[in-house]
């Protein structure tokens, strides 16, 4: 039973703990049950990846699951807004400052599953509102594009924000506090300038060809602008 939790894996000399030399966070489904857990290394000699979840069992599906999402769901559902932020300690930063309509995905893309699962929540219409945060580096701005195909699912009015200095709502709260974290959450910019913004930095706008092109790659990306 505890390797098929996906707690234990099984070795030549017997089990041993998945998770043994981590900082472990419980992921809980919706109705607040433990189902899985996140881990993170510790120790330098660690040979396992930064992040470690549960791997998929019969009651974890990381495609249908939203950390954080337990503690989120009544303040997601009073406001009509969602916050999709990019690991565990953003979401506990998040809602340490105030943000408590925060979650996160465990270990893998936002995708289908997670909208559906966040428009039951929201009650999905034009009134309701999914802001995706993302790391400011090349890898988040690429992670914010790469959300925006599967965002076109919700009716809700769909924003982004990255922090210019590269800080994730963790790293905000731990060098500048709870208001750094809320400050750009209230101040996010519309999904579409995002994307041309992002797509016109990589042309060089010297010349009249270069201007065009982010007209030209920005659309494909916003599916229903061509």
């Amino acid at each position: 039973d505890i390797e098929k939790g996906g707690l234990a894996i099984a070795g030549r000399r017997g089990h041993y703990d998945r998770f043994r030399g981590r900082l472990m966070w419980p992921i809980r489904d919706v109705t607040g049950r433990v189902i899985g857990f996140g881990a993170r290394k510790l120790f330098d000699d660690d040979q396992g990846p930064k992040y470690l979840n549960t791997p998929e069992t019969p009651v974890y599906h990381k495609n249908k699951v939203l950390y954080g999402l337990d503690l989120a769901k009544r303040p997601i559902a009073k406001t009509k807004r969602a916050v999709v932020v990019e690991g565990y300690t953003d979401v506990m930063a998040a809602h340490i400052s105030g943000v408590t309509q925060a979650v996160a995905t465990c270990g893998t893309a936002f995708g289908a599953e997670h909208v559906s699962i966040l428009r039951r929540m929201m009650n999905d219409d034009a009134t309701a509102e999914v802001i995706f945060t993302f790391d400011g580096d090349e890898a988040g701005q690429k992670a914010a594009l790469k959300a925006f195909g599967d965002d076109q699912r919700f009716l809700a009015q769909t924003s982004v924000v990255v922090e210019p200095g590269g800080l994730d709502p963790a790293d905000l709260w731990r060098s500048k506090g709870e208001r750094a974290v809320r400050e750009p959450i209230e101040t996010q910019r519309p999904r579409f300038g995002f994307v041309f913004t992002t797509t016109s930095a990589k042309f060089d706008a010297s010349s009249e060809g270069c201007r065009v092109a982010p007209i030209r790659d920005a659309p494909p990306i916003l599916p229903g602008t061509q």
